[in-house]
């Protein structure tokens, strides 16, 4: 599963980033996790509202900060399907 966190690098962007990487620790099963800051990547997906999450090239949140416990269960339902 690749998992990419959208923003230019604000510090809700950064702080998003920091607690999917904390969730894909936890979660013990094949996530990748990287930082997309390319514009043009983040309007392909569909984002308006920074920071965002695509879980394999579809955008499932913008706007919104999870926790890490949220992104946990947000990565195990992706897993699921």
């Amino acid at each position: 599963m690749k998992v990419e966190v959208l923003g230019p690098g604000c510090p809700k962007c950064k702080k998003l980033f920091e607690n999917a990487q904390k969730a894909k620790e936890k979660i013990g099963e094949k996530v990748e996790v990287i930082k997309v800051e390319n514009m043009p990547r983040i309007m392909e997906l569909g984002m308006w509202s920074v920071p965002g999450i695509a879980i394999d090239g579809k955008l499932v949140s913008q706007g919104i900060v999870h926790s890490e416990e949220e992104l946990l269960q947000i990565f195990k339902n992706h897993l699921k399907e």
